[in-house]
């Protein structure tokens, strides 16, 4: 079970490369981590999941996001204008906030994960 959980963790890393379109650009709450010194295996299964279900949603985010910006683009050469910087800045912090914040959750379950399976060799 250590080893399926190990390759699942490592699975949920490798997610941060996809993207997936959505229909609004609702960024999705992250999910609670537990200390994995304390927490149980299904507890630990739950979290996977949880994490794995935030990638996804955040990768559609992200996609949206693409999407707005594309528009708002098309929109102003479509109006022969340019989009203005502060406006195109807004969508690549959104952007790279979501992403830095992907990673910090992806990062976060790695370390409590390798906690909890240090828990699990002492048992």
């Amino acid at each position: 079970m250590k080893t399926k959980i190990q390759a699942l963790a490592f699975v949920s890393t490798l997610a941060l490369a996809g993207a997936a379109q959505a229909q609004d650009c609702s960024r999705p709450p992250e999910p609670t981590i537990p200390d994995g010194t304390a927490a149980e295996q299904q507890e630990m299964v739950e979290t996977k999941q949880a994490v794995e279900t935030y990638i996804k949603e955040t990768e559609a985010y992200l996609a949206c996001v693409e999407k707005q910006e594309k528009a708002a683009l098309a929109e102003a050469k479509q109006n022969e204008e340019e989009l203005p910087a502060e406006e195109r800045n807004a969508y690549v912090k959104r952007y790279n906030a979501a992403v830095e914040t992907m990673k910090m959750v992806a990062q976060e379950f790695n370390k409590q994960l390798k906690a909890y399976l240090k828990t699990q060799e002492g048992s």
